[in-house]
């Protein structure tokens, strides 16, 4: 799976009550609660958050309420376009997903945070976040996230298996240095064999995570890019290039294929090891693909 960058957004629903705009102003020190959509592992230490705030300048009179649902990019993104498309007054702050920069900021449902933070604190996200974390909740110029945490998934093995086909994950530097798809799915293969276990590989292919994370992962690898060069992701809409049919994708649906059917496949690579992914991982989000993880 790639890494993502979840950021904290502020839901463009502070209105005057007039026309429905967004009117932003100093804070005058009224009490005021604020709710925060976030993930459950938040939820769980919401004390030590709003103690951390609290250490960081939160004002006293200004509480924090966290409300949690299922987390994960399969249903978050549609959860969120629910609430902000009805205009509800509530959450105030939002979890995000950078991907949902480009869906959510176009339709002014999110505060443009150039409008909203002092000086001194962008110039503070300028120079201590990385670039591309702050660089990916942009849209035309406008600000609508701060970075909270990168996610880092990895591909993890079964380190017996792995021993019981004859490979030396130590020895072969695994840790530090990375394959190519053709010797990781060699290496599958073998595992499967040697281990008489029905797959070498799982992950999640459902409808979203094959496009963004995990199908996009070997397409990056592969050498390609979606719309090109990284400066076209957010837009213009309508005006990028089209590179869905280039052979970067090609590649990775085929190598994909060959992983799911084996050679055997008429659109497999002959030269390829596989049959060793379920079909089932088209049907799989993260969730599914964890729990079948942790069932062995």
């Amino acid at each position: 799976m790639t890494g993502a960058v979840s950021t904290g957004s502020v839901a463009g629903c502070i209105s005057d009550g007039a026309d429905g705009e967004v009117s932003i102003g100093e804070y005058t020190g009224d009490e005021v609660t604020l709710e925060y959509a976030t993930a459950p592992l938040f939820g769980d230490v919401e004390d030590e958050l709003i103690e951390s705030l609290r250490n960081a300048g939160l004002n006293e009179n200004i509480d924090i309420e966290f409300s949690t649902g299922v987390w994960g990019a399969d249903d978050q993104q549609d959860r969120y376009t629910q609430i902000l498309q009805a205009g509800r007054s509530t959450p105030d702050i939002m979890l995000t997903n950078f991907a949902y920069t480009s869906a959510f900021a176009p339709r002014e449902w999110l505060v443009d945070l150039n409008d909203a933070l002092p000086q001194e604190k962008l110039d503070e996200l300028e120079s201590e976040y990385h670039e591309t974390m702050v660089d990916a909740m942009r849209w035309e110029g406008g600000l609508y996230g701060i970075p909270q945490f990168v996610d880092i998934p990895t591909i993890l093995y079964r380190k017996d298996y792995v021993e019981n086909a004859g490979y030396d994950p130590e020895e072969e530097n695994w840790s530090v240095e990375p394959m190519t798809w053709d010797r990781f799915a060699t290496i599958a293969s073998d595992a499967v064999e040697a281990n008489d276990v029905d797959h070498g590989y799982t992950t999640t292919l459902n409808q979203r995570t094959i496009g963004h994370q995990t199908g996009y992962e070997k397409v990056v690898t592969m050498g390609g890019n979606y719309f090109g060069e990284m400066a076209n992701q957010h837009g213009p809409i309508g005006d990028r290039p089209v590179t869905i049919d280039d052979e970067p994708v090609i590649e990775t649906l085929r190598l994909l294929r060959t992983f799911m059917h084996g050679s055997d496949d008429a659109h497999a690579r002959s030269d390829l090891d596989g049959g060793f992914l379920p079909s089932a991982a088209l049907g799989w989000g993260t969730t599914c693909l964890l729990y079948t993880s942790l069932s062995g």
